[in-house]
């Protein structure tokens, strides 16, 4: 009975010493990584190769509005230092990245990016630990029209960029029969001989045109 117990003891012992070694682990994963790339304004690559999506928010994509600016402000913030990992209930997205909160000395990148407008709130259940804070951020940017909630005052001048009058809400392509809002990728594709210029979607589409991507 007493060697039973003796064992016992000692398995008990070997488990949380197995334990303590894993926690460790996760912590100096965690912690330990430097930031090589920034792919994009949500998403990073780390030193130990592996790629980051941070969590419940959305930039915008390449070709989108605002997608210089944000990249480069997350490449502001965390390129080149080392970051600290916070993980919700998701481990991975279904392109295999890790779902994580991103902290570069105590700042909350994810609320950064939010409260100065380089992204929007893309809570998914069940990561919602943060989707109070985020939301408010958000709310706060709105109010303020700063980042990609400028948008709309920002079509004007991707309008007149485009030789078109200030007026002119969407472009058009004659040989697609399609029309985009001015600041969209596929507007800045249309060559000059081949654009048309629009002061309203209802305009665009009275005259035969489709609504593209905006």
């Amino acid at each position: 009975m007493r060697g039973r117990g003796f064992w016992l003891l000692l398995l008990l012992a070997l488990i949380s010493l197995g334990l303590l070694f894993t926690y460790v682990f996760v912590i100096v994963e965690e912690r330990g990584n430097i930031v090589v790339e920034v792919i994009d304004g949500d998403t990073i690559r780390l030193s130990n190769g592996e790629v980051v999506r941070l969590l419940s928010i959305d930039a915008p994509e390449r070709g989108e509005y605002y997608y210089d600016e944000a990249k480069n402000r997350l490449a502001e913030l965390v390129k080149g230092r080392a970051v600290y990992l916070e993980r919700d209930v998701s481990d991975r997205d279904k392109y295999g990245r890790l779902l994580r909160y991103v902290y570069v000395d105590g700042d909350f990148v994810n609320l950064k990016l939010v409260e100065e407008g380089f992204a929007r709130v893309s809570v998914q259940k069940p990561d919602v630990r943060y989707e109070e804070e985020l939301l408010k951020a958000e709310r706060l940017a709105k109010i303020v029209e700063i980042g990609i909630w400028t948008k709309e005052k920002s079509e004007d001048i991707c309008c007149i960029a485009l030789g078109c009058p200030k007026d002119t809400k969407y472009v058009g392509s004659k040989k697609s029969k399609k029309a985009h809002k001015c600041c969209s990728r596929w507007a800045r594709v249309i060559s000059p001989e081949n654009l048309i210029c629009f002061r309203s979607k209802n305009e665009a589409i009275l005259h035969g045109y489709t609504i593209g991507g905006e």
